[in-house]
């Protein structure tokens, strides 16, 4: 299919490699939902690429990262590379503050201190943020560090959301220390990863406690368009990371393929059944 070879190199131009399988069956997918087949030339495009934004890539077999980073002493990343976010938290603030403060039980009595509080001075620093990701890039997973603040990512990212890395970055013993020349975060979100990695189950994880019941059915898909059109910024001017930087537009339900007996980009969506398309044998 001469179509989808040219959405996987128009893909590649942008450090995004994808399986050739998985576009034929997404732009098939595409045209059945468009009657008549009239998704075509750069609107298809911009369909199959936000598929892939709401696309579990780990279920693609995608892979772009270097094995020599998950275990080398000290190396250098140079290029791009397209990963998504399955979880992140930040490591500056304890975790049980950061709970507390989450679920909205921070009061008098949880915050008892044994000395009256002393209010900072005026020329005493803040407390700077550090987030932690964990990442992948469909095959390989590793931690990513925020080493100088990154404007563009927020805790309040979306578990499965895409980033663009690129280089130089360092990266040590499969941890990658980020700078904000390094990122560029393209929005969407796996609605799977966010019931497994929202935040409050993110932090009881790290405090050894069982995670509080996930949000009734349908909220995700409330929050995530929520949090995808706000114009606000949150965390001190920070943005929160979850709109779609390239190319504009509303997100769209995401793709279903089945190969071999094996589920690939599996994502709910309110209301509906999963769709997954069946490849040939």
């Amino acid at each position: 299919m001469n179509q989808a070879n040219d959405l996987v190199e128009r893909l590649a131009n942008q450090h995004i490699k994808v399986n050739p399988a998985w576009i034929e069956a997404c732009v098939r997918h595409i045209r059945a939902e468009n009657a008549g087949g009239t998704a075509i030339g750069g609107d298809l495009y911009k369909q199959v690429y936000y598929q892939l934004l709401l696309t579990n890539i780990a279920e693609l077999g995608m892979t772009c990262l270097p094995e020599s980073a998950l275990t080398a002493h000290k190396l250098m990343l140079k290029g791009s590379y397209f990963l998504q976010v399955d979880s992140v938290r930040d490591i500056s603030q304890p975790a049980y503050s950061q709970l507390l403060k989450i679920t909205n039980t921070e009061n008098q009595n949880t915050a008892v201190r044994a000395d009256p509080e002393e209010k900072p001075f005026p020329w005493q620093a803040k407390p700077k943020r550090m987030l932690k990701l964990e990442v992948t890039d469909g095959t390989r997973r590793m931690e990513a560090i925020e080493f100088e603040p990154v404007h563009c990512m927020s805790v309040d990212m979306l578990p499965g959301i895409k980033i663009l890395l690129t280089g130089p970055i360092e990266c040590r013993r499969g941890t990658m220390f980020l700078r904000a020349d390094n990122v560029r975060v393209l929005g969407g979100m796996v609605e799977s990863l966010w019931k497994e990695n929202y935040q409050e189950a993110v932090l009881s994880r790290v405090l050894g406690r069982d995670p509080p019941g996930f949000l009734p059915d349908g909220t995700v898909q409330q929050e995530a368009a929520r949090r995808t059109t706000s114009e606000e910024d949150t965390d001190n001017d920070v943005s929160r990371g979850n709109r779609v930087s390239n190319p504009p537009g509303e997100l769209m339900p995401p793709i279903y393929l089945r190969e071999n007996g094996t589920t690939h980009g599996v994502t709910t969506t309110a209301g509906r059944r999963p769709f997954r398309l069946q490849t040939a044998t």
